[in-house]
């Protein structure tokens, strides 16, 4: 029998297939994006879920609620080929779970840049939702670099928050 924690984790990840085809590129979707949205919104997620990626490139930071994480997962797949595996899901303590993923490029890299590393989840369930994801891995140089080559910064003016 599965664990809860373990379960809503991995309800989460395929949710994220469905909405944005993100996984090791072999899982069929189960539901359309529309309804794994939803899904998303009402049993998977507070509403004050947050997703925290660290590094120095234009995509880390907090990802707040669903839309935001459903976006950068989308960019993940369409733009830097970035796929990935599940190696280990376990839960941590009464409210929380630990997740190992190997994370690689999909298809030639970009600009010559392949990337191969290996992130570590921490789960943070809050009234039987997630409430927060942080993100460390072995290779942060690696990944800035990575996502630096992919995406650019915006000029100064227009980066610049009113």
């Amino acid at each position: 029998m599965t664990h809860p924690n373990v379960a809503l984790v991995n309800k989460f990840w395929e949710c994220l297939v469905n909405v944005a085809g993100f996984g090791d590129g072999t899982q069929q979707a189960t539901a359309s994006a529309e309804e794994s949205l939803e899904m998303l919104r009402n049993e998977v997620l507070t509403p004050d879920f947050t997703y925290c990626i660290p590094g120095h490139h234009p995509l880390s930071g907090i990802k707040h609620g669903v839309d935001e994480v459903a976006a950068f997962f989308s960019t993940m797949v369409e733009k830097a080929n970035l796929l990935q595996d599940n190696l280990t899901i376990t839960p941590f303590g009464e409210d929380g779970v630990v997740d190992v993923h190997h994370a690689y490029s999909a298809q030639g890299g970009v600009n010559g840049t392949f990337l191969e590393i290996y992130n570590c989840f921490i789960y943070k369930i809050r009234d039987g939702k997630l409430a927060e994801i942080r993100v460390f891995t072995n290779a942060q140089h690696s990944i800035d670099d990575y996502f630096c080559a992919i995406y650019a910064y915006k000029p100064i003016p227009q980066s610049l928050a009113n």
